[in-house]
């Protein structure tokens, strides 16, 4: 806008304006691989894998992760719930952008995160998480994460890098974000409610007094975001970490 003035956009003028411009939420619309699976372009090299499983007490419930491609390899944010669906995955991985699964990043320790995480391992992936997630992995007899961290990691990936960072208890106590510096993508996961949440979801593992302090650290460290993407639900901005706050503030005490 004109700063002297001279030149005035209307409100109406901006909307207009706001809707021709490229938004990374109005890409192409999400690719159906098979039933239970679908992918959606979120940036360059970027994508959104949505998985779905039938959860008692939930219904078919959707899950969110990211595919990150750079140089000829992938990574995956988080596995689809199952081995299964793993392994659809990185072949269409294969197959459609031409990059072999290197590295997969569990977010947490649930069945949503790394539910296929022996699959990418049999298919020579290398996995990082939390100390917290291996720990409880293997207390409870689930496929543990190869290399572990305690606050925080920068893995390489091609001429990407993915910065795994441990920010404080929430959805779990073991709950990690991974931010995309190149494209300012913040991968959330469980500690980040969708903007069409309205509750906090599954809290039976949950550090409730210790979440909103988590959620005011990415706010503090994260406030340059272009998008947030949810564990569930669709990726929204900066609005989602206010709204998740709201929640743990409403909550039933």
């Amino acid at each position: 806008m004109d700063r002297t003035g001279s030149t005035t956009l209307t409100t109406a003028a901006l909307a207009l304006l706001a809707l021709c411009l490229p938004s990374p939420l109005r890409s192409a619309p999400p690719e159906t691989v098979r039933e239970d699976l679908e992918v959606e372009r979120l940036a360059e090299g970027v994508w959104l894998h949505t998985s779905y499983e039938v959860i008692e007490g939930f219904g078919r419930t959707p899950a969110n992760g990211l595919v990150v491609v750079s140089d000829g390899e992938a990574a995956f944010v988080d596995t689809p719930w199952t081995d299964d669906q793993t392994r659809v995955l990185a072949a269409w991985v294969q197959k459609r952008l031409g990059a072999r699964l290197t590295t997969v990043v569990p977010t947490h320790s649930h069945r949503d995160c790394m539910g296929g995480l022996e699959t990418a391992h049999d298919l020579g992936a290398r996995s990082y998480s939390s100390g917290r997630t291996a720990e409880i992995a293997k207390r409870n007899g689930l496929p543990v994460p190869q290399e572990s961290f305690d606050s925080e990691r920068d893995i390489p990936l091609g001429s990407r890098v993915l910065e795994a960072r441990y920010v404080g208890p929430g959805h779990t106590v073991d709950t990690i974000v991974v931010w995309l510096p190149d494209v300012r993508i913040l991968f959330g996961g469980d500690l980040v409610r969708s903007a069409a949440g309205r509750s906090l979801g599954y809290t039976r593992e949950a550090d409730l007094d210790g979440w909103p302090a988590s959620v005011e650290a990415l706010q503090r460290e994260y406030g340059e975001a272009t998008l947030i993407v949810p564990g569930h639900g669709r990726p929204g901005g900066g609005e989602l970490l206010t709204h998740t706050l709201e929640l743990l503030a409403n909550r039933p005490r």
